[in-house]
């Protein structure tokens, strides 16, 4: 029956015109509890619908179009980027990997939007947040790494960095500097390297 619930979402999801029944945190809210659920395919279906869900959400803000609906998603989004940070940051520390790595990945996603600056500074500014993140890296899951490098990036790489946040990160430079050094250095992407290399510069000029 919760598979079929979840098909039926998705469909609804692709309705331009019902999109608005989709904008509550109450919802969000009931798909994480099934997201979190011990049957996998219930957890996988859950987690499927949740996505697709904020998809749209995310769509919206990245297209800027300017319609009755993605007028209306920009706004769920900004009254209840807390909610919705809140229920991202309990996927993560579940022990559902599928819920955890596109946890983070919508996490990253709404970190990174130009239109939710102060919301995110919240996000970023937070010493547990950080603590978080720093823990992830050293996940057994590499993809659930390369999100937390990705967060990372944003907390040491934002402007006025609170205090409490650079107490952290000089208690932990030369470790981190080292670990950073030979993060997933299998990769080959030159911009994940320039990545590394920026992230390990901020790290040492830190005051």
């Amino acid at each position: 029956m919760t598979y079929c619930a979840g098909t039926l979402l998705r469909i609804l999801v692709g309705k331009k015109e019902l999109h608005s029944l989709l904008l509550s945190v109450e919802y969000l809210r009931m798909l994480a509890e099934l997201v979190v659920d011990a049957r996998f395919d219930v957890a996988s279906d859950s987690m499927e619908s949740f996505v697709v869900g904020f998809l749209f959400y995310l769509q919206s803000i990245l297209t800027h179009k300017e319609d009755e609906n993605d007028a209306t998603a920009m706004q769920f989004i900004r009254e209840n980027y807390a909610a919705l940070n809140e229920i991202l940051l309990r996927l993560i520390q579940n022990e559902n990997y599928f819920a955890r790595k596109e946890s983070l990945k919508l996490l990253n996603a709404l970190a990174r939007e130009i239109c939710l600056r102060d919301s995110t500074k919240l996000f970023i500014s937070s010493p547990e947040n950080l603590k978080l993140v720093m823990t992830l890296l050293l996940d057994s899951a590499k993809a659930i790494q390369f999100e937390a490098f990705n967060l990372m990036q944003l907390i040491v790489q934002q402007d006025n960095i609170p205090c409490s946040i650079i107490q952290i990160l000089r208690r932990n430079r030369d470790s981190l500097i080292e670990f950073i050094m030979e993060f997933q250095s299998e990769r080959e992407e030159i911009s994940f390297h320039r990545s590394k290399q920026l992230l390990i510069r901020r790290l040492r000029n830190l005051d």
